[in-house]
């Protein structure tokens, strides 16, 4: 039975204080909405008028079309060993390129700069730099509805400025990227020239070195032949026409008589066609490559390394300040200090009288 009193005397405590926290807070009410309303005008006053607005400029970028790429493959569809860029090829040197450091602090000197306010042209390059990279964005965009594309993003306190910028930026990357994969190619292709004309020179040179010792093994022969009397062709006994010359050609060439020997050493020496003798089937189509190589001019027509999916808009729209949330978050901030300062100042009260007692 005490025990039941116990328990409605502590409920009817409870409610005995919550009735006096909403007659404390009413009490307080205009102090409530006062603290409540300074500390929103305050955030209003931040949203519209102080906060600097941030613009975001976005552009979706894909691979180029095959057709665009053609001056990337100039010359190495006839050339073993050099396979053709594909579309994804040069686009990702784009990607790769438009993450590289010192791509973007020439970005920063070459265009950033004439862009920017002044005020902000007096920092350095590192700082320059990283507010750059704070504000630019690239991430991949969902795959199953655009496969292999990226959105590029930059954002700045002037929405036409974000979008020279971001427009600025991959301008300069995509000819960046295009350049290095053109010298790329001219250089492979420079190195085919080089390693062929090697090989053919080589072929050439030996050639010339194992005629001019058949000359020098001609004319030892013809010595002999003359010393002898012997003009004309000698028959080996007891072998055929063929197995003479053939025998003649690898043992006794002075036996070939020295009419033969002197218009062999005449033809030899007055030969003006070496490659035509120097070199084998292949080595002669590898001349006409060679020739086709030295004589390639790249065009510059088609070298695109990405293709823009839509264009490169000017934001009408803020991403900051979000002016609903500062606002919203303001009041709840407002509300709860003020609630705060009321109950404390109301506990200090009671403790005090409470002291007395």
């Amino acid at each position: 039975m005490e025990q039941n009193q116990l328990e409605l005397k502590t409920n009817y405590d409870d409610e005995i204080d919550l009735f006096e926290l909403a007659e404390t807070l009413w009490k307080k009410k205009w102090f409530i909405v006062t603290i409540t309303g300074i500390i929103s005008v305050l955030a209003l006053v931040y949203a519209f008028f102080i906060a600097e607005p941030v613009y975001e400029a976005s552009a979706i970028i894909i691979p180029p079309n095959i057709e665009d790429i053609k001056s990337f493959n100039e010359g190495r569809g006839s050339i073993k060993g050099l396979t053709l860029y594909t579309p994804l090829d040069v686009y990702k040197e784009f990607l790769k390129t438009a993450k590289l450091k010192d791509i973007q602090e020439a970005f920063i000197k070459d265009v950033y700069l004439e862009k920017i306010v002044p005020k902000d042209q007096e920092l350095d390059t590192i700082k320059l730099l990283e507010r750059f990279l704070s504000n630019f964005s690239i991430k991949q965009h969902k795959v199953d509805e655009l496969p292999n594309a990226y959105i590029l993003s930059f954002k700045a306190n002037n929405a036409r400025l974000a979008q020279e910028i971001l427009e600025s930026y991959i301008l300069y990357i995509g000819e960046n990227s295009s350049t290095k994969l053109l010298l790329s190619n001219e250089m492979q292709i420079t190195a085919v020239i080089e390693n062929l004309d090697s090989s053919l020179n080589a072929a050439k040179d030996l050639f010339i070195e194992e005629q001019e010792n058949q000359i020098l093994r001609l004319e030892e022969a013809l010595v002999i032949a003359k010393s002898i009397g012997l003009t004309k062709p000698a028959f080996v006994e007891g072998k055929g026409n063929l197995e003479t010359a053939q025998y003649v050609d690898r043992n006794l060439l002075y036996m070939q008589g020295s009419l033969a020997l002197e218009a062999q050493i005449k033809a030899l020496k007055e030969r003006t066609n070496i490659e035509a003798f120097a070199f084998s089937d292949e080595q002669i189509l590898t001349k006409y490559q060679l020739v086709y190589l030295k004589n390639l001019t790249i065009t510059e027509d088609a070298k695109e390394v990405l293709k823009l999916s839509g264009s490169i808009d000017i934001p009408q729209s803020t991403i900051a300040p979000k002016k609903k949330l500062i606002l919203a978050l303001a009041f709840i901030v407002g509300l709860m200090i003020s609630v705060f300062i009321v109950l404390v100042q109301d506990a200090i009260i009671k403790r005090k009288k409470t002291k007395i007692q």
